[in-house]
């Protein structure tokens, strides 16, 4: 059995993500602060209510959890990526994933290893 946290979310309007409100103050993109200004805008992150709770069942049911926050952001470098790096958007709103952000994440979890507390050790 496996849980996971809750997926990072970020502050954002009904109509504008950050990228967007970034480019509508600044009429043009500065990637670097972009994902800087995100990692200060996480609603729900690894610190949260939610996920802290989480980690906490885990815990006590001797389940396995894995933490999505690993793969969306930069927790040493304090940034999290809002457009991929072909300039896509990752996030078409306050959390959830363009069909980019998707594939990049899918290649962030490939990258990090993401997964390899599931896999069994061979004997």
């Amino acid at each position: 059995m496996i849980l996971t946290s809750n997926t990072t979310e970020f502050e954002a309007s009904d109509v504008y993500t950050l990228v967007d409100k970034y480019l509508r103050r600044n009429r043009t993109l500065d990637v670097a602060e972009i994902n800087r200004m995100a990692w200060k805008a996480r609603v729900v992150s690894i610190d949260s209510k939610e996920n802290r709770l989480l980690r906490a069942m885990a815990r006590d049911y001797g389940i396995l959890y894995l933490e999505k926050e690993d793969y969306i952001c930069d927790a040493e470098a304090e940034l999290c990526p809002m457009l991929t790096p072909g300039g896509r958007k990752v996030h078409p709103d306050y959390g959830h994933y363009t069909l980019s952000g998707a594939a990049y994440y899918g290649q962030r979890i490939a990258e990090l290893d993401w997964l390899a507390p599931l896999i069994a050790p061979q004997s």
